[in-house]
């Protein structure tokens, strides 16, 4: 566990300046099992100094590949509007584009195993080590998580329980608003979509669509969506539509933040295309955002970038990630809006 605001006792700490929101940092190992992948994978809290009524918290997932150190200036932000904030690792070292490729239906599978931990065949190779879909589910590590957050009396004393459903032993996903980047921002919104979440905060994503190469044999003992696998062949790798759990109507409290120039969201990155994604979802008015203006609706696309950050393609770090910086409020007006639902 280490320190990471300056409100704390500055033991084995290293310091995320310039906010009152307390943070701690824990990798996996230290509250689940021996079960889980990536052990030390490092997981975020931070406590908001004047919380929300009621407590809400914001359950953070990072992009495919990605770690939550990478989003942790965001993370203390939204502790400074109110949230209880966990930043959760989970199953991502390969994107739902490099597992599934073109097949429709493997992405839903994937996001259902990763959720809940039914054993859809992703990550198969590793039961041999114990490794198994359940024990790396967001909902076990979440439920360690809150278990351990609450023996450790991290945020004096609050109740973090309250954010687990224990006759349904499930997380008390109307408690929650769930966000995320890229692949995670799929993932959250897809809990949006098959769970009863207060909301969820897409950035640069959602994005998965069947623009991709099927996984090759090599991949078998990943996913199960592979060449040459029970579950069949793709009849065209080229198919510029979303996976088959994107379904329209379920947006109502989804909020994107993506960029323009972003190639997730101009589709040149194979397997990606936010356009396509939200409108089949639809009922979100895309909003052409300029640095200065006025965030607004539920759909914000960046269209210019005075940070400097991020180079010509800012999937990787506009607009969440730590070099892109909240500096025209749009952060702000999510995490706010989101509190209304």
């Amino acid at each position: 566990m280490r320190f990471l605001a300056t409100t704390l006792f500055l033991v084995g700490s290293h310091l995320l300046a310039g906010s009152s929101a307390r943070g701690l940092e824990f990798e996996t190992n230290a509250f689940t099992s021996s079960g889980t992948a990536n052990p030390t994978d490092d997981n975020y809290v931070f406590v908001p100094s004047q919380p929300a009524s009621p407590a809400r918290l914001l359950l953070f997932f990072p992009g495919s590949g990605s770690s939550l150190f990478q989003y942790t200036t965001f993370l203390q932000h939204a502790a400074t509007r109110g949230y209880y904030v966990i930043g959760l690792a989970y199953r991502n070292e390969h994107s739902p584009a490099g597992l599934c490729g073109c097949m429709a239906a493997c992405m839903g599978e994937l996001e259902h195993q990763n959720v809940s931990g039914v054993d859809n065949g992703f990550y198969s190779a590793d039961a041999s080590a114990g490794i198994t879909p359940a024990l790396n589910s967001v909902n076990y590590r979440l439920h360690a998580f809150l278990d351990h957050l609450n023996a450790a009396h991290i945020g004096g004393g609050f109740d973090w329980s309250q954010f687990w459903y224990a006759p349904g032993d499930h997380p008390y996903w109307s408690r929650i608003v769930v966000a995320g980047h890229s692949g995670g921002g799929s993932m959250a919104t897809w809990i949006l979509k098959n769970s009863n979440a207060v909301a969820a905060i897409a950035f640069s994503a959602p994005s998965i669509i069947l623009d991709a190469d099927q996984p090759g044999p090599a991949m078998s003992g990943v996913t199960p969506y592979y060449v040459g696998g029970a579950k069949g062949t793709c009849s065209s790798w080229l198919n510029f539509a979303p996976p088959s759990w994107v379904t329209p109507g379920f947006g109502a409290h989804l909020m994107v933040y993506d960029d323009s120039r972003d190639t997730a969201y101009t589709g040149s990155w194979a397997g990606h295309d936010i356009p396509i994604v939200v409108n089949t979802i639809g009922g979100l008015t895309e909003l052409l955002f300029s640095d200065g203006g006025t965030p607004s609706g539920r759909w914000i696309t960046r269209t210019d970038d005075t940070t400097g950050c991020t180079g010509a393609n800012p999937h990787h770090g506009e607009p969440v990630a730590n070099c892109g910086l909240d500096h025209h409020g749009v952060w702000n007006y999510l995490l706010d809006k989101a509190l209304t639902f």
